[in-house]
């Protein structure tokens, strides 16, 4: 396992924002989280604690640490681990509590680095650690570190870092994320149970040494109790990420949840593997499957429709990692539908992590919906004004990687899913694509060229907030069958053209998907002193709606999408809507700034409308359609 760099973008803004820079995350290794398990006095098996210490009522040690566990401060300063049986305390952790750990009351270890900073003149970045003393252990194979924990800590990815070390010589130090892919200025649950397996560094060693140690920004807390070494599993291996590839042709290739059958490439499959036991296995093999699971409406799929093994002729050694492609032959789909991927992990072993040698990963050959996110947010993302950032700004740009595919399509809309954010109303956005060539020799911000636009931005209204919001991509009839040329790598975003008036609009974020999203393929555009194009590992709920040139306008690749004709118009107008999509309750017709000037209740079962809308001033106006399930937005230009 490697300790895990979020170089997230922000943390850079603050520095300056270049033309091009490169921010990285590293692919990590499965952490399980598990019950906590009590101090046993056998060691026979797995599971069984060979050290534990609970920190308990002060210690003989210098600052009341158990004998023989020291400060280290690298920083040069006093703001050091302590003994503790209090909150952390400090300006930005009042409402947080002692560690609720199984022995807290007892005694914890503590970083409180929001109290030292408190109140805060200069913040004073971290670098301190606590440390053990040399621990005797037996010689077993394989080794969990396991401890009870409660954090939070600032600012952004790249610049902190919260780690536990570990080493067999007290020299030579091996990190170990202790965040778990957590995300900064988010508070985990007190009290967090965490395990590290750490038999890489202690397999077969008679001594072991520990420290946890933070680096960067200053703020807010860390709180360990409960902490013991476990004897681990000595036949373990285990798959830790699942990837689909649905295309080779460029040097960044974005990976889909949902992609359109007419713009789908055949489709490879890479699987991470680990053997995390201490001893090497033999006739070692991986079996992947894909099944069709069902078709779009729900009907039973076609079953397995392709698979492949591959078995490896040497051992696969103990502490190992490896990276395997299957891609001889690949799949190409040829029928939409629900799809998922199974891989096993065998071998002449009894596998003792046996829950972790399977795992499934599923996408969605759709009719129109290209997207690259799960559909989970977990908080948001907004290009008006980062976080801790300020001025407010205009004209801040982000927008997803995707593949045009290998025959001429259109791109109808873009869809966005608005978060639950009171800054957001009032803000307006308008839907954008952009052309990249990623493998042109020169900046990124030269490498991207605007293909089209909105003209009329869309405010955002309070209702459209935890909704998805359905945008075309211009009110411009001449750009209303835009087309994407095949074999070309394309940029779907939006701009935010108001952030200096103090809204921001914030889109939903899927933490989930920046784990296995490739790298330089999440962009954004800050437009600050130094403005100019840079990548991040964020990934926006952004979709598309695409439709293939050889389908008619009115095949059923136009779902939740609503039909405005003509337009522009004298203000006579007829709507058509998908009724598959959902049962729509009411229309709303809005003006760009959000002010509504008319409703109109739908029945059940309807799909079309006449409407009268001869009354309004002329301009650009929303009609949105309302269900219980989403929105489904277009624009009507009245003349």
């Amino acid at each position: 396992m490697k300790r895990i760099a979020f170089f997230l973008l922000f943390g850079l803004l603050l520095k300056g924002f270049p033309a091009f820079s490169q921010w990285t995350v590293e692919r990590d290794s499965t952490l399980e989280f598990v019950e906590w398990k009590h101090k046993r006095t056998n060691n026979k098996a797995i599971g069984d604690t060979l050290y534990y210490e609970d920190f308990g009522s002060g210690g003989p040690g210098i600052n009341q640490f158990p004998a023989g566990w020291t400060n280290q401060n690298f920083a040069g300063n006093s703001n050091n681990w302590i003994w503790s049986t209090a909150a952390p305390g400090g300006q930005y952790s009042i409402s947080i509590g002692p560690l609720n750990s199984s022995s807290g009351s007892n005694g914890f270890l503590s970083l409180p680095s929001d109290l030292y900073n408190t109140p805060a003149m200069m913040f004073v970045n971290m670098d301190a650690a606590v440390s053990s003393p040399p621990i005797p252990i037996p010689q077993k194979g394989a080794w969990l570190l396991q401890f009870q924990q409660a954090h939070r800590f600032c600012c952004f990815g790249g610049d902190s870092a919260l780690v536990a070390e570990v080493s067999a010589d007290g020299q030579q130090w091996t990190e170990f994320d202790a965040t778990f892919n957590g995300w900064p200025n988010a508070a985990t649950p007190n009290p967090q149970y965490a395990e590290i397996n750490v038999s890489s560094v202690l397999a077969f060693e008679d001594t072991a040494y520990l420290r946890f140690r933070q680096t960067g920004p200053s703020h807010y807390y860390w709180m360990i109790d409960d902490l013991a070494l476990v004897e681990g599993p000595t036949n373990a291996f285990q798959i830790n990420e699942l990837t689909f590839n649905f295309s080779d042709t460029f040097s960044v290739n974005p990976t889909y949840t949902l992609v359109p059958l007419s713009m789908v490439d055949s489709i490879s499959l890479e699987a991470v593997v680990e053997n995390a036991g201490a001893f090497d296995q033999t006739g070692f093999r991986i079996d992947y499957r894909l099944f069709h699971d069902s078709s779009l409406n729900g009907t039973p799929g076609s079953g397995v429709v392709f698979q492949d093994s591959i078995i490896y002729n040497q051992a696969f050694t103990a502490f190992s990692t490896d990276t395997v492609l299957f891609d001889h032959p690949k799949f190409k789909p040829n029928q939409s539908g629900y799809y998922r991927a199974e891989v096993q992990l065998k071998s002449d072993s009894m596998n003792q992590l046996a829950y972790l040698a399977s795992q499934n990963q599923a996408f969605v050959v759709s009719d129109s919906i290209l997207a690259r996110d799960r559909g989970v947010y977990v908080g948001g993302f907004n290009v008006a004004s980062p976080s801790y950032s300020s001025p407010n700004i205009d004209s801040g740009k982000a927008g997803v990687l995707f593949n045009s595919g290998a025959m001429q399509s259109q791109i109808k809309a873009l869809r966005f899913f608005a978060q639950n954010s009171p800054h957001s109303p009032g803000s307006k956005i308008r839907p954008m694509l952009w052309e990249i060539d990623l493998d042109f020799d020169s900046s990124l911000t030269s490498s991207i060229h605007l293909v089209a636009q909105d003209t009329a931005p869309t405010t955002i209204t309070s209702a459209m907030l935890g909704n998805w919001i359905q945008l075309p991509f211009s009110t411009d009839p001449t750009l209303s069958d835009l087309k994407l040329d095949p074999g070309k790598q394309y940029i779907m975003g939006w701009e935010q053209v108001n952030g200096a008036n103090g809204f921001e609009f914030e889109i939903g974020r899927d933490r989930s998907m920046e784990r296995v999203a490739p790298q330089v393929s999440n962009f954004v555009f800050y437009n600050n002193q130094n403005p100019g194009w840079g990548w991040m590992t964020r990934v926006p709920a952004v979709r598309a709606v695409i439709e293939s040139q050889t389908v008619g306008l009115k095949s059923k690749l136009e779902k939740n999408w609503l039909n405005v004709f003509p337009n522009p118009s004298n203000g006579i107008v007829e709507l058509e809507w998908d009724q598959e999509v959902g049962n729509y309750q009411e229309l709303s017709v809005m003006s760009l700034s959000g002010r509504l000037v008319k409703k109109q209740a739908i029945k059940a079962g309807q799909n079309q409308l006449k409407l009268d809308l001869e009354n309004l001033e002329k301009g650009v106006y929303i009609m949105a359609l309302k269900s219980q399930l989403n929105w489904s937005y277009s624009k009507i230009i009245l003349y």
